[in-house]
């Protein structure tokens, strides 16, 4: 048995217990193609800060195929969209220059990394 007097002090050691940190919300750039083959470009911006244009699109090859308004931190969407006529595609930029996308075929979901 042990002897503990009231006038005993004890000390408890400090425990600080924080609540988990929400993770950096990353930019994300979708891509609408037309099946035209014209496009459009739209910046979801995540929690980084940015200046610039957050959309822009391309017009068909047929009528010159130039890009105007293409958001920075966004590849053009005539170069995403190759090969993926009619869809949606959405890009999440990583920190390292990395992007990983979704497409959508028909309420089919598929996630692949470039």
């Amino acid at each position: 048995m042990l002897d503990f007097v009231p006038s005993d002090t004890v000390t408890l050691p400090t425990i600080v217990v924080r609540p988990p940190s929400k993770p950096a919300e990353k930019d994300k750039c979708v891509h609408e193609c037309g099946s035209d083959r014209g496009c459009s470009v739209r910046l979801l911006p995540g929690s980084t800060s940015f200046s610039g244009s957050v959309q822009g699109s391309c017009f068909p090859p047929g009528f010159g195929g130039d890009c105007f308004g293409i958001p920075g931190r966004c590849t053009e969407c005539k170069e995403r969209c190759e090969g993926f006529v009619g869809k949606r595609l959405t890009f999440e930029i990583e920190e390292d220059g990395m992007s990983r996308f979704d497409i959508f075929f028909n309420w089919e979901h598929l996630a692949i990394f470039n």
